[in-house]
């Protein structure tokens, strides 16, 4: 079964043994599940092959290193309902992150944010009630990336995750590492995910492990134009064998202000997801949408992302350069 079901089940699962009090006797059950739900149209509708050509305001999620080789700030977000039943309950998920990069720096912000509504309750004797309960989690992270040489650069990302199940709550530092080269026509990426210290609901419990995770990619452009893109990523889930996966994704620019996507990802519960998109620029503002198809083994599945994000070009960091100038004129007098 693919991991959205999975992150389904678990939800609902530990809610309701969150309402009945037997946390403890799943102590084993993984946790953070949201956050390997993959982020960006764009990530998306390639197979998530973006580990390393996520220069964008994605690769607050898929590899900080890379935000030092974006040529302008950007401020994106995306949404997506994994799942929505009949009586208007499912999984909201949403993603925000505001990359600003600076010489050789690069300084980022990013806030994941899953909501888990009608979830039905039950009393200590397995009686359902009246109300219907919410499942909120969030993960938010402050990162910051270096160019080490001009085709290496190297990124971190500290920050916290949060759980809430109904009357439970949990959190955990969390950690991100990446690292990417880039040299014309060829890319490539590696990193790591979700490291940190472990989720406890209970004071007495042992605590859940993050989701931890391992990502290595490559891409290459084709074409006279360079306007082809392919690219490969894989993904380990250290605590979950039955995520993770490898993708294949390309990537094709006709004109400047049109791209159009297409990629396959197959899980290592063996199940093949297909998945399209396309991405239109307006000016500075920048419109993704992908489309991942269901599985034979999951029909009704299938998962529409949107997202969008602007490009603020040399304004905002002449703000900071002129600042600097007019400091240095100052201490020159």
């Amino acid at each position: 079964m693919s991991r959205l079901f999975y992150l389904k089940a678990i939800v609902i699962i530990t809610a309701l043994l969150a309402a009945t009090g037997a946390m403890n006797a799943w102590a084993d059950l993984p946790t953070a599940q949201f956050m390997l739900v993959g982020h960006g149209p764009r990530a998306e509708a390639m197979g998530q092959a973006v580990v390393a050509t996520c220069f964008d305001y994605t690769a607050a999620y898929w590899n900080p290193a890379a935000m030092v080789f974006m040529p302008e700030p950007e401020l994106g977000a995306d949404y997506t309902e994994l799942f929505k039943d009949s009586e208007g309950g499912g999984i909201k998920d949403s993603f925000i992150s505001f990359v600003f990069p600076y010489q050789r720096f690069a300084y980022g912000f990013r806030y994941i944010s899953e909501k888990t509504d009608g979830i039905k309750t039950y009393d200590s004797t397995g009686l359902a009630g009246n109300n219907l309960a919410t499942v909120d989690n969030n993960n938010m992270d402050l990162l910051v990336a270096y160019q080490v040489t001009s085709h290496v650069s190297v990124g971190i990302g500290v920050g916290t995750t949060n759980m809430t199940l109904i009357d439970k709550k949990a959190n955990a530092l969390s950690a991100d590492l990446g690292v990417v080269f880039k040299q014309d026509k060829i890319s490539a990426g590696a990193g790591l995910a979700n490291f940190g210290s472990k989720l406890k609901f209970t004071e007495d419990s042992a605590g859940e492990d993050q989701e931890s995770i391992i990502r290595a990619g490559i891409a290459y452009t084709l074409l006279q134009n360079k306007n082809l893109l392919v690219a490969y990523s894989y993904e380990k889930v250290l605590t979950d064998t039955r995520a993770g996966g490898m993708g294949l994704g390309f990537e094709y620019l006709p004109f400047q202000f049109a791209a159009f996507r297409v990629g396959v990802r197959k899980q290592n519960d063996d199940i093949i997801k297909p998945s399209f998109g396309w991405g239109l620029k307006f000016s500075f503002i920048y419109i993704d949408y992908s489309f991942t198809m269901a599985p034979a083994e999951l029909l009704g599945v299938a998962v529409h992302r949107l997202g969008a994000y602007l490009k603020f070009g040399n304004d905002l960091r002449s703000i900071f350069n002129r600042s600097e100038s007019e400091e240095n004129s100052i201490l020159d007098r």
